[in-house]
């Protein structure tokens, strides 16, 4: 794993951060997040219109879900530093297309959650 000095304003040597958290660790992490959340807020409406089949909604929407994080995930470890979507189209395409896709995301994530 790597290792990161960061600087201590209290101490004369850097103190070293380790990353510790694992795949497994990641994915239990993001469903402890998630799940209380997500389908909360749209169940009744997915369930209706879907007639019942909430959970096969939930199987067909992780195939794109899955390629997003694949993507993601190789994203992350070319650029190494904070931004997410800006910085992954900012760097592979074009400044522009990173502020578009920044702003967007930024736009659409308070609505999400109605």
């Amino acid at each position: 794993m790597k290792e990161r000095k960061i600087a201590n304003a209290n101490a004369a040597e850097p103190v070293k951060l380790r990353r510790s958290l694992g795949l497994v660790s990641l994915i239990f992490f993001g469903m402890a997040v998630m799940f209380p959340v997500a389908p909360v807020a749209v169940f009744g409406e997915v369930s209706g219109v879907s007639g019942g089949m909430m959970p096969l909604c939930y199987l067909i929407a992780v195939i794109p879900m899955s390629f997003t994080a694949y993507s993601y995930g190789k994203m992350a470890t070319v650029y190494q530093n904070a931004g997410s979507v800006y910085t992954y189209a900012s760097k592979s395409i074009h400044p522009f297309a990173g502020f578009i896709g920044g702003w967007s995301i930024f736009s659409t994530t308070p609505c999400s959650r109605f």
